[in-house]
C-alpha cells in the first residue's frame, strides 16, 4: 500500500524537461515498444504505435513524442489483408503472405512511390519482421485509409496522406515503428528492466528515480526506500 501511494504521487508530479517518460503510466503496448526499443540500444525521438488488437476501423496508430512523453497524433492505420478482416489475427514474416508483422521497425528513406511519398521500413524483430525490406512493406499514403472505414492492404502500415505529410513535419527521419499484436514477441537479450523514468538520452540501462524532484511531504528515508524497492 505504501509503495501505491508513493507511485500515485509520482504520477501526479512534472516531468523534468527533457527527455523523460514515466512509464508507469504508459498501457501496456507502449511498454513493449520502450523494452524493443531499450533492447535495440536506440534513441529515436518519435514513437509510432500500431496497436492491432483494435479493429481496422478504430483510430489505433499512436505518436509518441519520447522528448516530452506526449501523445501528438492519434489516427487510423491499415493491416494486410492476409492478417484477417476487422481485428487482425494473423502475423506473416513471410514474403506472398500480404499479413502484417509485429515487432519494431525503424523508419528508414524516404522514397517517391505509386502511391506518393512513402517511407521504407527495416524489421529489427529476428523472425517477426526481418523481412519487410524483401515483401516491400513499407509505411505509405492509401486513400482506402480514412475515419470510420479503413481499407486493407498487402501487409503495409498504411495511413492518410495527412498523417504521413504531419509526421514528416515532426521528423520522421529519427522514428521508430511498434506493431503491436497483445503480447512480448522476443525477449529483451539484455535482462535489464524498463527504468521507472525512461530517458532517451541516457545510454545506461538504470532507474532515473533520484533525478525526480520529490514531494516536500517526502522524507530522505520515503525515498531511499523507494529507490530501493
Amino acid at each position: 500500500m505504501k509503495k501505491t501511494l508513493l507511485l500515485t504521487s509520482l504520477a501526479l508530479l512534472p516531468l523534468s524537461g527533457n527527455a523523460s517518460v514515466l512509464t508507469m503510466s504508459l498501457d501496456a503496448p507502449a511498454r513493449r515498444a520502450l523494452e524493443a526499443i531499450q533492447c535495440a540500444g536506440l534513441a529515436p525521438r518519435l514513437l509510432l504505435i500500431a496497436d492491432m488488437t483494435k479493429p481496422k476501423d478504430s483510430p489505433r496508430l499512436r505518436v509518441l513524442d519520447l522528448d516530452t512523453g506526449k501523445i501528438i497524433l492519434t489516427d487510423y492505420v491499415a493491416h494486410g489483408v492476409g492478417s484477417g478482416t476487422d481485428v487482425p489475427q494473423r502475423f506473416s514474416n513471410v514474403e506472398g503472405s500480404l499479413a502484417t508483422s509485429l515487432g519494431l521497425y525503424r523508419v528508414s528513406e524516404r522514397y517517391q512511390g505509386i502511391s506518393g511519398w512513402s517511407r521504407r521500413l527495416d524489421g529489427l524483430t529476428p523472425g517477426w519482421n526481418t523481412n519487410a525490406r524483401q515483401r516491400a512493406v513499407v509505411m505509405h499514403p492509401a486513400t482506402y485509409v480514412r475515419p470510420g472505414r479503413v481499407g486493407r492492404s498487402e501487409g503495409c502500415p498504411a495511413v492518410r496522406n495527412e498523417v504521413l505529410v504531419s509526421l514528416e513535419k515532426q521528423g520522421l527521419s529519427d522514428a521508430v515503428l511498434w506493431i503491436d499484436g497483445g503480447k512480448a514477441v522476443e525477449t529483451c537479450s539484455t535482462g535489464n528492466p524498463l527504468p521507472l523514468i525512461w530517458n532517451r538520452r541516457v545510454k545506461e540501462n538504470r532507474c532515473l528515480v533520484n533525478n525526480l524532484k520529490w514531494p516536500s511531504s517526502f522524507s530522505s528515508n520515503q525515498q531511499k526506500w523507494f529507490a530501493n524497492n
